[in-house]
This record gives C-alpha cells, structure tokens and sequence, in this order.
C-alpha cells in the first residue's frame, strides 16, 4: 500500500476527532500528497453561484446538464478536502459486483468448511464397527517375573479405552490353582 492509499484509508475509516483531524493537517503539508489535492481553479468550475442559475426552475436541468457534461475524474470532498478519484461505477455494475462477492464467499466458505471435514474425518473408519466391542481384546496365556510364576491382575478401563495389567510374583505361601 502506498503512501497515499493509506491517507485515504485513515481518512475513510476513522471516526471524526483528533487522530483523523491529525491525518487532515498532514494531507494539508505533505507534498506528496498535496499533488493528490484539486487546485483552486479546479474546484471553482465546479462549485456555482447563486447568481449563474437564475431561478429556481432552472435548478435542476442546469444540475443535470453540469453533470452529464462533468469529466470522467470528479472530486470528492471529504473531511474539508477535496480528492480526485474516478467516476463511481453504474447500478448494474454494481449490482453484479454485489452478486459476485456475495457467492464468492459462500462457495469459500463451503470450500473451507469441506476442506476441514475431509482433514478431520478419517476415510477408514467404520461408523457401524466401532459400536460393536471385541468379546477378548486382550488374552494373556502366562506371566513370570524373574523366572517364576506370577500373579496377573487385568483391570479394564472402558471409557478410556485402557486396558492395565498388573503382574506380581506369586507368594510362596500362596496356593497354587
């Protein structure tokens, strides 16, 4: 963005008070951007008197005829100055412009919300399996430590899908089974 673009953007965006009056003083000094102003002269073939349009019958039709004969560049006063920009486009223009973002950004919002579910929702998994649960997820035939027998304990922990598995060495005094 260039120097004058960001005036323009501060002059458009912030409210009225003392930072956009700050903004306004700088457009006032600045060189670069008093080339962007209309002179004088400029703005006087645009502003009329009361004593060139006569009666108020002829009002109108000489604002008509101001405007449909205006060149392609008019300025636009904002904030007490005046900046040259171009013609605003048509209504149909306009229109189809409207129409254009406004799907625009309904097909990227449904691009981006199919983006999201097809990372998040993995392809292999089977909705209807997963209800069904192993009958023997986990089968231990023996467990020794050290050698020797030893005592297995399973604990099955289904809602965090944890299964621990505790083993100790059998006491001597124990019985055997």
């Amino acid at each position: 963005m260039g120097h004058w673009a960001l005036v323009k953007l501060a002059v458009s965006v912030l409210p009225r008070g003392g930072l956009r009056e700050g903004v306004l003083r700088h457009v006032e000094t600045c060189p670069a951007c008093q080339t962007r102003l209309i002179g004088r002269e400029d703005a006087r073939r645009f502003l009329v008197q009361a004593d060139q349009i006569g009666g108020l019958d002829g009002l109108w039709p000489a604002i008509r005829k101001a405007m449909d004969a205006g060149p392609a560049s008019r300025p636009v006063v904002q904030g007490g100055a005046a900046y040259r920009t171009s013609s605003p486009p048509s209504r149909p223009k306009r229109r189809f412009l409207r129409w254009a973002a406004a799907t625009g950004g309904l097909g990227g919002a449904v691009l981006a919300v199919l983006t999201i579910l097809a990372l998040v929702v993995p392809r292999s998994v089977d909705f209807a399996g997963a209800a069904e649960s192993q009958s023997d997820p986990l089968r231990i035939v023996s467990a020794s430590v050290g050698g020797r027998p030893a005592e297995t304990y399973i604990i099955e922990i289904p809602e965090d899908r944890m299964i621990l598995v505790w083993v100790e060495p059998r006491s001597e005094k124990g019985g055997q089974s």
